[in-house]
This record gives C-alpha cells, structure tokens and sequence, in this order.
C-alpha cells in the first residue's frame, strides 16, 4: 500500500467523452479503447454477463470499509507479533481470515470501489522458487525467483477473466547462473505454466501447458508465449506486464510448474507457483537497477532526481502531492516496481508519477470511485467500466495507447477536489482531459500550453477561477473547450481567432465573462465553430447584420442570459446550419421583419427580452422549428394566424405580451403535436375553443389572466397527457365537469371566475393532485371543495390568493431533444414539479 496515504448541461457542447472511434489510437495491451460519455452510452458497451459473480453494477468496497477492515487485521498482526503467543498469533490470523472474509462479500455484494493498495493483495501473487530441471546436469545449478502478479480487480469467483481487455499480469524474474550456453536470441527463451503439480511430471501428459480452452480460442497471447533474456554473465533478470494470461486466475495457477527452457526447446529450470506475500523477501538479489534491500530514502532520492526538471520547487515542500508520491513510490515493492537507471526508461517512469500526483493534488483517497487506481503497477491500467449518476455505464480512467503512452485522462463526477496539477503538461500525447462534475478549483496552470495533442477539454461545473488564459490559443489539435458553470471573468482573449482550423464546439456559460462589441471580431474567426455556448455571463454587445456573420457551421448558438441588445437578425434566423438559436432574457429590441423559408432550424427561444412591434408572419417561414419562445416581450396587434401551419411545433410560449384583443386562432387546430400552449395575460376573450380537445399530446395548458368566458370544454378533460391546467383568472362560468374525476389532470386552477358547483371530487380517484385552487373559500363560496387536494380562495375579500405570476419554466433541457422533463412552477409558496415521458 501506498504507506503514508489513504489506506460518477452535463456538458452542453456535444457532451459525449471520447467514442471507441475517437480512441482507435488508444488501444493497448492494457487498456480498454472504449470511453463513453455517462449522457450517450449505447448498448454496444460491455455489460455483465449473467453468470458472472461479480457483475458491472456490482461495485467494490467502499473507502471506509476496507479501510476498518484493514485497521482490524493490521492491528491483530501487530499485537500476536508483539505478544509471542501463539495464542495470539492464532486470534491474529483468525481477524485477518474473517477481514478477508468480510472484503470478498462486500465485494460481492456492492458498496463503492477499493481504496489504493499497493498494486493488489498478497492473495493475488504467486511465486516460484527455482532450481535445475531434474535429469539436467549441469555444472552451475539456477537459482533465483519467478514472481507473478495478477490484477486483482479484475479476478471473478470462478477465475476466469471475463474480461480479456482488461488483464495485466506482471511477471518479474530473477533467476541466477542461467549460463551462457543457451544460446537465448534478442527475443528471447520461452517459460511456461505447465500442467501437474511437481517438475518430475511434466511428461504425464508430455508438454501439456496449463491454458483454459475457452479463453485460448479467443486470445492467442498467453502466458506460453512469455519468454526471458539473458545478459552476458548468463542472468535471467526482468519484468514483463502480459495483457492476458492462461485464462486462469490466481488460485487455479498456484500449485503449478513455471518451466523455462533453453532457445532450442531445452527445459532448463523448474519452480512451483505458490501464494507469497509481497513484502517478503524473494531471492534478494540484484533487479532491475535496485536492490530489495536498497532502503526507502536512498530510492525516494533517486526517484526525484529523474522528476525534478517536471515538478521543481515544490519537491522542498514534505507535505505537497508531489513529495507525498515520491515517498509513496518510495515505498513499494523494489522488484515490483524498479527505479530505473537508463535514461530511456525515463519517460514511462515519469509518466507513473504524475498519475500518482493527479491522484494525490485532486484529493484521491476520498474520490467518490477509485477508479481501479492502484489495481497493478501500470497505471494505464487504471481504468474501468463504472455505473453513473444516470444507471448508465461509462468508461472511465487512465487510458494509454499501444506503447502505454497516456493519451486520455476521463475522471468526470467523481469528488475530485483541490487546484489542477502542472505535471499533466508534461504528457505529451495527452488529447482528452475530461474532469467536469468534480470541485477543482484555481486557475488553470500556464504550463498546460504545452499540451500540443490535446482534443477535448472539458472543466464544467468546477470553481475555475481566473481568465480564459490566451495560450489556449497555441494548441495546435484542440477540437472542444467546455469550461462551463465556473468563476471564470475578464475578456474572452483574441488568440482564439487561431483555432479557426480546428475548434468545433466552445462552452464557456454560466461564468462572469466580460465583453462588448469586440465579441463578434474575436468569434467570427472560428469558422469550423459548431457549438457555441456563452450564456449567463456579463456580455454588453450590438447584435446586427454583422453580429457573428462569418460562423457558418454553427448548428447551436446560445447567448441567453446576457445584455445584449438590438435586432435579432435575418442571417441567424436563415441560417444554412444552425439548429438552436437561444437569445433570452437579454435586452434585444426587436426582430428583423422578412424571414425566409427554413428548413433546419428547431429551436428559437426570444422569450424576456425587449421586443416590440408584430410578431412577423415570416415566422412561419420555420417549418421544422419544434419550439417558439417569444413570451415576456411587448409583441402587440393580433397573433397570427400564420402559426396554424407550423405543424412541428411542440412547444409554443407566447405568453406576458400585449396582444391586441383576439381569439385563439382556429387554424391552431392543425399543431397536432403541440405538447405545451402558454397564453398567459395575452389579452384573449371569446370562449376556449373545442378544438384544443382534440390536441392528443398537450400536457401543458396555460390560458391564466385573461377574457375568456362560457364554461370549460368537457373535451379537455379526456386529454390523455394533460396534466397542468391553468384557466384562474378569467371570467368563465357553469359547473365544473365531473369527468375531469377521471382526468389525468396534476394541477388544476380554476380561481377567480364565475365558476359553481362542487367539485370535491377532484380530491378522490387515483390521481394524485396536490395542486386544485378553486373560488372555495369565504361565507358564501361559488363552488365546494372539501379534501386535502384543495386550496380555497375567497375572491371576494382576498385578492392576493394565488396572485402569483405563475410560469413554467421555459427552457428544455436540449439533452432530451428538447422534451422538458422537470416543470418548474415558482409559486412564492412552494416548487411544483411533475414528470411526463
């Protein structure tokens, strides 16, 4: 274990992580080359066999519990080694067998993953001690050990690697005296795990090697290709990480010959696999540029030579990340994990050591997942399928490429907490970082400009602070930037005019970013731009006929929640690719009057703006728009009929203008797919018309605070989707209809009118209503309503009752092709929320 240490918009641009198409270059012996975002997971992930013992919704032990579970054992050990009693030392044991115990079931049984061991357990490591093979004479006899290691996350009940993607097994070799005579090439002599159980019976059956069938007929590289080399004094000495294996786990391998032959099929020396510990010594001869007895200091001062030039300064400082993974690394298993000695082994080793510094600078140990950090000694390992925020299954992890290069670093949702590590500049393949839903805070470190590779950033939904640094310019292969809903300020910086080759998406919402007219110039550059996203900032800026003109690739552009202010302009509304067009709660004055036919776009949402004049009949012109937003704005004269014929519309807001006095237009008939209607205050009279019975698909119905008068159709009550109807505020009379009993209705307000009757039976049936306002109150009440479900005005005395401006919330959530799932009612007195599918 690492002593010393700790014993799952989402992304409104495309929010998906690296796809397997993405990653082709990250497939590697030892890690899995699907990433998948926990928003678009397909069915063409991994998922859990149902014969598997361990299944992917199964998760490990949590934090806490294998943490007691280790102080539990380790303190029973200390006392029996203390004590000399072999009473003791009986209760010692019988803690750390139940403690075993007690991990396997949780592990069976779910509960969070494992916090960072040491690469693994003992219960996961064999070794064999070697000598002669028997009848071989000759005249210097090897000795030595073989040592393997297998992945402990990923081992089943039943031994078997279920998934053949995911194995590491780390096989290291010391074996002495091997001789010169064996004439081992450049690709070395082979070992094998054989069958039988002692290194006389080799022959019985001749030469079988130990492999699973079933795993053998899908996976050719096995344990029986491994092989050895030799330096000049005839020492076999090394490590190997083999991605496979014999299809077999630990505790069918233990009790099996380990044979290593000679390069002319030869068998040389033989040992007998058996469970060891990892902190016990095995040879204790020279390996790998260290020796086991080389003490912890003298490896801690080495390792940080080779990392000084990647961390500088810091490395003074005992109680920073970077210092703590030095000693971590320090501190393990010297054969299981070498400091090098060439210069060409740097890298990798370098590369080691920043992971652990990410896992120590974003507060690792008390990472909601670990991620299966820890899980061997190659941190391109350190990855997994894991079950997300949605019950969907996600990639994520260190991912490497074929040379066990970092390429993808994927740790989204995950209680990430503490400022970005400057080390990450130093992996110079690095093309995803993707770290949204977590608590980083800080700037984010100048060295990052270094990151030439880098594809996809993604930082939303952390406390980022400082300004878009200007250096984000200089990367030569980004393709999204997503810093959304951080504390970003200041300008957008000019030098991202210099992505115009590569940037496709830009998510910068939900921050304090300043700009004026200058915003346009430094945007208008990005001309593969597809995505762009920049609400709810601190933007003051013209919108015109130049206003982001030379953007022709946009598909989403989404300003809302700014200031600016005037015309909505005829290039936006034609434009040949743009699909959302979002430019609320700003203070636009008005919109261009001719609008061409447009096919693309689906979404136009104006609503709390400034907007004056007509609503101009060329709005129809969008025949595929899905959602039309014009409410809070100071539309007069009449609505247009026009909108009859958008027969895409499904949700159409036009609430809060001033209308001149009209009817609801009977060519409204045709929106056949209209799921939402809000007229609120919108100056209507007339009676509600008939023909909104027929609207199979309404679940929203909102004509509050208007003339409307005559009774309520009984159509509407037969609606099979309407669940929020809002007819308080108008002047309608007659009984109530007794068939809305059987109405699916959830909210029902029916307060200030004429209306008679009782209607308790709103408060009875199946369905549940939380939300019935009637003219029920006072001495001489219109209409009777006694159940929990009403809410009783007195219209006559109490004005204020249920006088809130009451609307939806008006923005869908574009994930779900714009099917709002949440409404949001805010009533002063309480939130309403309902759900439809």
């Amino acid at each position: 274990m690492y002593a010393g240490e700790a014993p799952e918009s989402s992304l409104d641009i495309d929010q998906s992580l690296p796809t397997p198409e993405d990653l082709k270059a990250f497939t590697t012996s030892t890690a899995s080359s699907s990433l998948k975002t926990e928003s678009l997971i397909d069915d063409d992930l991994p998922k859990p066999k149902p014969n598997s013992s361990l299944g992917l919704d199964q998760s490990l032990p949590t934090v806490e519990e294998l943490r007691t579970t280790s102080l539990a054992a380790g303190t029973s050990i200390r006392a029996a080694s203390k004590s000399g009693c072999a009473t003791a030392w009986f209760l010692g044991l019988l803690m750390v067998m139940i403690s075993l115990l007690v991990v396997a079931v949780v592990m069976l049984t779910g509960g969070g993953d494992s916090p960072p061991s040491l690469y693994g357990t003992p219960s996961y490591i064999l070794h064999a001690d070697m000598g002669i093979y028997p009848g071989v004479e000759r005249e210097e006899e090897p000795y030595g050990f073989i040592k393997l290691q297998f992945d402990a996350k990923q081992i089943r009940d039943d031994n078997f690697y279920e998934d053949a993607n995911k194995q590491t097994n780390i096989l290291t070799y010391s074996v002495l005296y091997m001789g010169t005579d064996l004439d081992c090439p450049e690709i070395g002599c082979p070992l094998h795990i054989h069958t039988g159980s002692t290194c006389d019976d080799l022959d019985n059956p001749p030469g079988d090697h130990f492999t699973n069938d079933e795993f053998f007929s899908y996976r050719s590289l096995l344990f029986e290709e491994m092989t050895y080399t030799l330096d000049d004094s005839g020492h076999a000495s090394g490590m190997s990480l083999e991605e496979y294996g014999n299809g077999y786990g630990p505790s069918e391998n233990v009790g099996k010959p380990i044979v290593m032959h000679a390069a002319d099929g030869r068998r040389i020396a033989c040992g007998i696999l058996k469970y060891s510990d990892p902190s016990t010594e095995i040879g204790g001869e020279s390996f790998g540029g260290a020796t086991v007895e080389e003490s912890v200091e003298s490896r801690a001062s080495r390792i940080r030579s080779i990392v000084a030039d990647v961390s500088g300064i810091i490395l003074d400082d005992p109680t920073s990340a970077q210092a703590k993974a030095i000693q971590a690394i320090a501190e393990t298993d010297g054969r299981l994990f070498p400091v090098p000695t060439l210069i060409g082994e740097f890298p990798a080793f370098i590369q080691h050591y920043i992971i652990v510094v990410l896992y120590l600078s974003l507060n690792g140990p008390e990472w909601e997942s670990q991620r299966n950090f820890f899980s061997s000694v190659n941190e391109c390992t350190w990855n997994g399928l894991f079950n997300g925020i949605k019950s969907s299954y996600f990639q994520s992890g260190i991912y490497c490429d074929s040379d066990n290069v970092v390429g993808a670093i994927v740790l989204p949702d995950n209680k990430l907490k503490g400022t970005l590590p400057k080390e990450l500049a130093f992996l110079p393949k690095l093309s995803y970082l993707i770290l949204h839903y977590n608590e980083i805070n800080g700037d984010i470190p100048s060295e990052y400009q270094q990151l030439t590779s880098l594809k996809r950033f993604y930082l939303d939904q952390n406390y980022i602070t400082g300004t878009l640094p200007s250096w984000m310019g200089q990367w030569p292969s980004i393709e999204q930037i997503s810093i959304s809903n951080n504390l970003l300020t200041g300008p957008l910086p000019y030098t991202l005019y210099n992505l115009s080759d590569t940037l496709t998406d830009l998510g910068l919402h939900d921050n304090m970013i300043v700009g004026g007219n200058d915003i346009s110039e430094k945007l208008n550059g990005l001309t593969k731009l597809q995505e762009l996203y920049l609400e709810e900032n601190l933007l003051d800026c013209m919108v015109d006929d130049r206003f982001l003109n030379k953007l022709m690739n946009l598909t989403v552009l989404d300003l809302s929640d700014n200031q600016l202010v005037g015309t909505v302009p005829k290039h936006l509304l034609n434009h040949p690719t743009l699909e959302v067009l979002d430019l609320h709660d700003n203070n636009l004055k008005s919109i261009v009057d001719t609008i061409d036919e447009n096919p693309i776009l689906e979404f136009l949402a104006l609503h709390s703006n400034d907007i004056s004049g007509t609503i101009p009949t060329g709005i129809a012109n969008l025949i595929k728009l899905r959602h039309l937003d014009l409410s809070t704005n100071k539309f007069r004269e009449s609505i247009p009929n026009s909108i009859g014929t958008m027969t895409e519309l499904t949700y159409l807001f036009l609430a809060e203008n001033n209308f001149s006095a009209s009817s609801i237009p009977r060519s409204w008939q045709n929106l056949e797919n209209l799921k939402e209607l809000s007229l609120k205050r919108t100056n209507l009279y007339s009676e509600i018309p008939d023909f909104l019975g027929s609207l199979t698909n309404l679940v929203l119905l909102d004509l509050d605070d208007n003339n409307l008068t005559g009774s309520i159709p009984q159509s509407l009550s037969s609606l099979p989707a309407l669940r929020f109807l809002l007819l308080n505020r108008n002047k309608l009379s007659g009984e109530i209809p007794v068939a809305f009993a059987n109405s699916t209705v959830f909210m029902f307000l029916v307060d200030k009118n004429t209306l008679t009757g009782d209607m308790s039976f709103m408060c009875d049936g199946d369905t549940r209503r939380d939300h019935v306002i009637a003219d029920c109150g006072g001495n001489d009440p219109d209409i009777a309503c006694e159940g929990e479900c009403c809410q009783c005005c007195d219209k006559l005395s109490d004005e204020e009752c249920n006088d809130f401006g009451l609307l939806a919330n008006l923005d869908p959530m574009w994930d779900h092709g714009y099917k709002r799932k949440n409404y949001d009612f805010d009533m002063q007195k309480y939130i309403v929320y309902g759900n439809y599918n």
